[in-house]
């Protein structure tokens, strides 16, 4: 209970942003589901939902628009970049998801998963660091 008693006492909106970044990483659950039904009711073979391709072209995409956002002034376009970047970077996840799942084995995949959520988060970490110094 020491887990809990340590958040008492901040503001209401904190508890709802807390409620809702909760709700929203729920959301993460759709990726692997997507890939059970894309394999599994679809037909697609892992091989076809784990294509590189797909990981390197979103990749090069949502990099190239960050790298621009950070070439030019603030504003609409920013903006706009900053959502296309977003779109395919959320793009990639089932084609990463799936490529886990290809390269592991059945009796390694939770420690895999686990590894690639703890990359997922050094990664988060490390530009939310980056943010809160400038």
């Amino acid at each position: 209970m020491d887990i809990i008693r340590q958040y008492r006492g901040l503001s209401r909106s904190v508890y709802i942003v807390f409620l809702g970044k909760t709700i929203t990483s729920m959301g993460a659950f759709i990726w692997p589901l997507l890939i059970l039904i894309l394999s599994r009711k679809i037909g697609y073979t892992t091989a076809d939902i784990a294509k590189k391709k797909i990981i390197a072209v979103f990749d090069v995409i949502s990099a190239s628009c960050f790298f621009i956002c950070s070439q030019i002034e603030p504003g609409n376009g920013m903006m706009f970049l900053f959502v296309v970047a977003g779109i395919f970077a959320t793009m990639e996840a089932p084609a990463y998801d799936a490529l886990l799942m290809e390269l592991s084995k059945p009796a390694e995949r939770e420690k895999a998963y686990s590894l690639n959520y703890l990359g997922h988060n050094l990664g988060y970490g490390g530009c939310s660091c980056r943010w809160l110094t400038l």
